[in-house]
């Protein structure tokens, strides 16, 4: 056992000091390898940031079901004005979103609800690049934990965030999916 649990903090090191860039807590990070995978055969992590953003935008659904191959899927969290968990990065809409014509939109996230936000499109890839329009919206949490198959989500979230992400997982019954 101690032997196991020696693998499991190395490979968390490891996977710490390449993917630091991403600010990973490695204290999630260790609870959740220890609970969920076999290192016997001390394989590597594979973690995917914002699932397959080079496939489809950031944090959707789709780039998380094309990332499902991964161990752990990193996403963010947004809180909604009415308090619905969703997976964004940033503050405002104005990078990754646009309108169904494919203007650009702007506003702070925390003030759209998630009716008016699942209005809008979300932009390519990680949405700093041309700009274009795609058939994907702005993924609830629960959306977000259906496409990722066998993978973990790791939550990047705020403090702020943390109390209703936390409700909201036990509302979804997804604890065994999530590492807030």
């Amino acid at each position: 056992m101690k032997k196991q649990i020696k693998r499991i903090f190395a490979a968390v090191a490891c996977a710490i000091i390449v993917l630091s860039a991403f600010c990973i807590n490695s204290s999630a990070l260790s609870a959740v390898t220890t609970e969920s995978f076999d290192y016997s055969d001390s394989r590597v992590i594979c973690i995917a940031h914002r699932g397959d953003w080079q496939s489809f935008p950031e944090n959707s659904a789709q780039a998380i079901g094309a990332a499902s191959e991964y161990d752990v899927i990193s996403v963010d969290i947004g809180v909604t004005a009415d308090s619905e968990i969703v997976l964004f990065a940033d503050e405002t809409i104005d990078r990754m979103c646009c309108d169904s014509d494919g203007n650009a939109v702007s506003g702070r996230l925390g003030d759209k609800t998630l009716a008016e936000l699942k209005e809008f499109y979300l932009r390519r890839g990680n949405g700093s690049g041309d700009g274009v329009k795609t058939d994907c919206k702005i993924a609830t949490l629960e959306e977000g934990a259906r496409s990722a198959g066998e993978a973990l989500l790791m939550l990047n979230l705020t403090a702020d965030e943390l109390e209703p992400t936390l409700s909201e997982i036990e509302r979804l019954g997804i604890a065994d999916k999530v590492v807030p």
